[in-house]
């Protein structure tokens, strides 16, 4: 007989409802593999070697070569603390470079009245925080808002509405010249 045919195990079956899905946990998102690869690597505690041949590996997953990729990135880019003599005005830039500090993440140096303001690059990989944030989903933002709410009763009401219209009936009463 063959597979499926059996009158048994036709009775074990159990059609899905309408709408109802046969992988309820569905498809792992592209963002989820990534940081998940990204923590392995983490927790593997792995050298800038092996990330570099995990990350030019083309027999590797592409999640896999972007997280070691996205951890080389990270790697590379300057610490901020390295440019607090730049912005204090104690050295330039090209000072910095020359005493071998990785001055590629900045954009601009420019001159403030309080010292200078550095622009940085985007350096930690925006189009993966793009699909981090779909699959994480943006941090919660939330706004306080105060307002002092003033409960008044019907005769309260029926107050404000007889000042109003005696105000009302003064403005608009004829005045005799």
């Amino acid at each position: 007989m063959p597979r499926g045919q059996n009158e048994r195990s036709r009775k074990n079956l159990k059609p899905f409802k309408p709408g109802q899905s046969g992988n309820p946990a569905g498809r792992k998102t592209a963002g989820a593999t990534i940081r998940e690869h990204m923590n392995a690597m983490a927790e593997a505690d792995l050298t800038e070697t092996q990330l570099r041949t995990i990350a030019r590996g083309k027999n590797e997953p592409w999640p896999r070569r972007a997280a070691a990729e996205r951890i080389l990135r990270t790697l590379e880019a300057g610490d901020l603390a390295d440019f607090q003599t730049v912005i204090a005005g104690e050295k330039t830039l090209a000072e910095l470079r020359d005493e071998g500090v990785n001055t590629e993440l900045v954009k601009k140096v420019k001159p403030v009245e309080h010292g200078v303001e550095i622009e940085l690059f985007d350096r930690a990989g925006g189009d993966v925080d793009r699909i981090m944030d779909r699959t994480e989903g943006k941090p919660k933002q939330t706004r306080e808002i105060k307002h002092d709410v003033v409960l008044r009763t019907p005769d309260d009401r029926a107050a404000e509405a007889t000042s109003a219209g005696d105000r009302l009936r003064q403005l608009l009463k004829p005045s005799r010249n």
